[in-house]
């Protein structure tokens, strides 16, 4: 029996994180499909489990936890092996804010919810790629200057996690990627890895 339940939705980029990290940790899991499409985030029984009403969740011993930042440092907490941050408490702290440059100041302004709010004034498009092309400036010129092999030195961390399900928005939405040669060297890397590999879209139950 797998010791966590996953529920989240192929597309959802919170979802691809934790899917990442719990691929990267190596921990056995049983994938739940909540389709956002079709509203089932909104329903009774998943709304006991999750009270937001966002995917991902993740269920371990009867427990819930929502929130993809959330149960990343859980995972990490529970599972040491293949840290996610730096020893150094600084290094940690800077991990934590190129991590936060991604899931808190451009992930969340093209949300599903707030798009589908947002593109009865603007076209989805063109408001999403304009979201990601500012964000990903910033975050290019940040990463530029810690970058090792992955984006903070030579070690797999929380900022890596974070870019990829971003930069599979930024295809997406045909954002010019030539642009950010760093990001981009960055995420082909990380693509070939195995828990990357296992973590993509293309390759969960759900996908389309």
């Amino acid at each position: 029996m797998a010791e966590l339940i996953f529920y989240s939705y192929w597309r959802s980029s919170c979802s691809y994180r934790v899917n990442i990290a719990l691929n990267f940790k190596g921990i056995d899991f049983e994938y739940r499909n909540i389709n956002l499409l079709e509203g089932a985030q909104r329903g009774e029984e998943y709304g006991e489990k999750n009270p937001n009403l966002t995917v991902p969740c993740i269920e371990i011993d009867g427990k819930f936890l929502g929130q993809s930042a959330a149960i990343i440092d859980y995972l990490d907490d529970i599972h040491p092996d293949n840290p996610i941050y730096p020893s150094d408490s600084f290094e940690k702290a800077k991990v934590k804010e190129l991590a936060l440059m991604i899931i808190a100041d451009i992930q969340p302004l093209q949300n599903f919810r707030i798009v589908k709010r947002l593109t009865e004034f603007i076209g989805k498009e063109e408001y999403i790629r304009g979201i990601i092309d500012e964000g990903f400036h910033r975050v290019e010129k940040a990463i530029s200057k810690t970058a090792g092999e992955y984006c903070y030195g030579d070690q797999i961390t929380l900022v890596d996690i974070c870019l990829v399900p971003q930069v599979y928005n930024a295809v997406r939405y045909e954002v010019d990627m030539s642009q950010f040669p760093t990001i981009s060297r960055i995420n082909e890397t990380l693509l070939t890895h195995p828990a990357f590999i296992a973590a993509h879209p293309s390759n969960q139950p759900d996908a389309a």
